[in-house]
């Protein structure tokens, strides 16, 4: 099991080196930090990128460390680590153009992932894992750019052996509170909306409160780092409370998440990673 505790300071620590949109300081230092946490991996390696924004050109970096099961299979966890470069929900209209701090947009599925994959580089009784870490996700509706465009170069790219059988993306996990939604494009692909509803029945098998559907309208049409893998036709869940009081705002720090947060998706996770070989499959078929 992953420890939550551990897992909310690598959320305060990304936090700590300041807003992390690509060309920024912070986003250079974050690569850093992160190389370092995925250090341990069996394999571990960058995808590189060029991307132009606001007419300079900015090299990007998709990051990722694979660790290798003893059972047959093979899953991705993905997550972005950039943040926005505009805070444009912000209550305050003065505050609009300042950068979104990233504590949970950005910081929290990259604190699960990356102290998951302790757990993953301790424990082989599962599929092989490879976690990917993705740049340039944070541009939707600034300077005319897509959403998710490290994990668009990411998906294009996979081949062969390096595709998965399955894609998990967590995004904005660490909130308080935490509810997680569902995105309804998953019915139009069977294989991502078994994927889906599985990983939700096993959450409701856990009672954990995350997944219970109970918030009023948990059902929503979400563009995030998901959807390349998903279009590919590669079953494709997505892990995200979009109802974050803090999302796209210059409130997004540590105070606005809770390790007890992370906590319970490591246990939705460390369940379905570890599950024995037979309900994994069963699960990603």
């Amino acid at each position: 099991m992953i420890d939550p505790q551990r897992a909310f300071a690598r959320l305060v620590l990304q936090h700590e080196l300041g807003p992390r949109f690509v060309g920024s300081p912070g986003h250079g230092r974050a690569q850093e930090l992160l190389r370092g946490w995925l250090a341990a991996a069996d394999v571990a390696g960058e995808q590189v990128f060029v991307e132009r924004f606001f007419d300079r050109e900015v090299t990007c970096r998709n990051l990722w460390g694979e660790f290798a099961g003893d059972q047959p299979g093979r899953l991705l966890l993905g997550s972005h680590y950039d943040t926005r470069p505009w805070a444009d929900l912000d209550p305050d209209e003065a505050r609009r153009r300042e950068a979104v701090p990233g504590a949970n947009d950005g910081g929290s599925g990259v604190a699960l992932l990356c102290e998951l994959a302790v757990e993953l580089k301790e424990r082989r009784n599962r599929p092989t894992v490879q976690v990917v870490l993705f740049d340039a996700e944070d541009w939707h509706e600034i300077d005319g750019k897509e959403v998710s465009l490290g994990a668009r170069h990411f998906a294009a790219e996979l081949a062969g052996p390096e595709r998965p059988d399955a894609v998990i993306v967590v995004d904005m996990v660490g909130g308080r509170d935490l509810m997680l939604d569902v995105d309804v494009n998953c019915q139009a692909h069977d294989p991502s909306y078994r994927l889906t509803l599985g990983l939700f029945q096993l959450g409701h098998a856990l009672a954990l409160p995350a997944c219970s559907l109970k918030k009023a309208h948990p059902y929503k049409w979400i563009g995030c780092d998901h959807t390349p893998f998903m279009a590919a036709g590669i079953p494709t869940a997505l892990l995200i409370d979009l109802d974050y009081p803090e999302w796209h705002t210059t409130a997004d720090r540590p105070a606005a998440c809770a390790a007890e947060s992370l906590g319970q998706m490591g246990s939705l996770l460390d369940a379905f990673l570890f599950a024995p070989a037979p309900a994994f499959e069963q699960r990603v078929a």
